[in-house]
């Protein structure tokens, strides 16, 4: 079995729109069937801070954030691309 992801996966699941961390908070309660818990959404958002010169789209290495996306848009597209994408890969390979 070969098993990968790529670089900027979170750019295609995350969502626009987001100007706060409140919001990112409530989609990630209802995001996808992941059965996320408060504690654990706030759990993180304490881990992936909000630094958009960490996160997707990785090809761009300063702080630019996309306007049109929302000012928290590279966040969430961080957060929701480890969910969908990386924390299923690495479980497959755990197994």
């Amino acid at each position: 079995m070969l098993d990968g992801a790529n670089s900027d996966e979170g750019s295609s699941v995350g969502v626009s729109g987001f100007d706060n961390e409140t919001a990112i908070f409530n989609n990630l309660l209802s995001y996808r069937s992941c059965q996320i818990t408060p504690p654990t959404a706030r759990k993180l958002l304490e881990l992936y801070l909000n630094d958009p010169a960490y996160e997707v789209p990785y090809y761009v290495t300063n702080a630019t954030i996309f306007p049109s996306k929302g000012p928290q848009w590279r966040r969430d597209a961080t957060i929701t691309g480890d969910l969908a994408m990386v924390a299923g890969r690495r479980k497959f390979c755990e197994l």
